[in-house]
């Protein structure tokens, strides 16, 4: 084998496994996301862990749709929820949520409250390594690491632990 023709076979190796190994989510990424979920406990920044019935929650991913509905108690001990229906593609290093449905009561303002549904989906990056698939959902302060078993989910203000329901 000449050595021009050798190089050119190392480069097509390195740049197949830089290509297999890359971070990019490809079509089809959804299968990790695939399946329900429930909420399984709250730990808020000071270490405080809330579990149910004082927080409650399922969210459910099918291939192209994603639905959660939450309760938990807000800092006035009055019930704080949400419930969500979105579209949603996974593809080419991104996750896109296009919101159908949404509610909220007593989250950001007294009272229950309206999403307008999205006439265009929101695109965040999305990246794939050895340890899971990690996202932003599009609009919120909200990062989702998909791992083996299920969710974990990080706001500002806590994080929830979410259990794949087998």
């Amino acid at each position: 084998m000449n050595k021009g023709f050798r190089r050119w076979v190392i480069l097509a190796l390195l740049t197949g496994i830089a290509v297999a190994a890359g971070t990019d989510v490809s079509a089809g990424g959804e299968k990790a996301l695939i399946g329900s979920y429930a909420l399984t406990k709250r730990v808020a920044q000071d270490g405080t862990t809330l579990k149910g019935p004082e927080i409650l929650g399922f969210m459910t991913f099918t291939k192209t749709r994603r639905s959660i509905i939450m309760k938990w108690n807000g800092s006035s001990e009055s019930p704080a929820s949400i419930a969500l229906i979105a579209a949603y593609t996974l593809s080419g290093g991104k996750y896109c949520e296009t919101v159908t449905y949404g509610v909220e009561g007593n989250l950001r303002t007294p009272g229950v409250s309206y999403d307008t549904p999205s006439a265009e989906p929101a695109c965040t990056a999305a990246i794939s390594d050895a340890s899971g698939l990690s996202f932003d959902i599009p609009n919120e302060r909200l990062r989702l690491r998909v791992v083996r078993d299920g969710i974990i989910a990080t706001t500002p203000r806590w994080t929830d632990h979410w259990e794949k329901v087998k």
